[in-house]
């Protein structure tokens, strides 16, 4: 995830994490919270499709509260809305 992250410029460095504190197993995948070395805590939705990860990456939401619950309350990345969506095949 940090390299996905970093290489898209989402983050200045793949060290930017602080420490996953939460996760959830999914159909396709694995979702939860992270928090940045600055303390702010960002939810994220990782998914695998054949040979293709996709990264969800911060919801964007009317309260802090919602963006928070967001991942709690869902089955489906795509039923939330994100500031960041990467995609990185492992295919050839």
């Amino acid at each position: 995830m940090a390299t996905m992250l970093h290489e898209a410029g989402v983050w200045d460095s793949p060290r930017v994490s602080d420490g996953i504190i939460y996760t959830r197993m999914v159909k396709a995948g694995v979702c939860g919270r992270l928090y940045e070395i600055d303390q702010t805590l960002h939810a994220f939705w990782l998914e695998r499709e054949g040979p293709t990860w996709r990264l969800y990456y911060d919801v964007i939401a009317s309260s802090p509260r919602r963006a928070r619950n967001a991942i709690d309350e869902h089955d489906d990345p795509t039923e939330i809305e994100w500031r960041f969506v990467l995609e990185k095949s492992t295919s050839g």
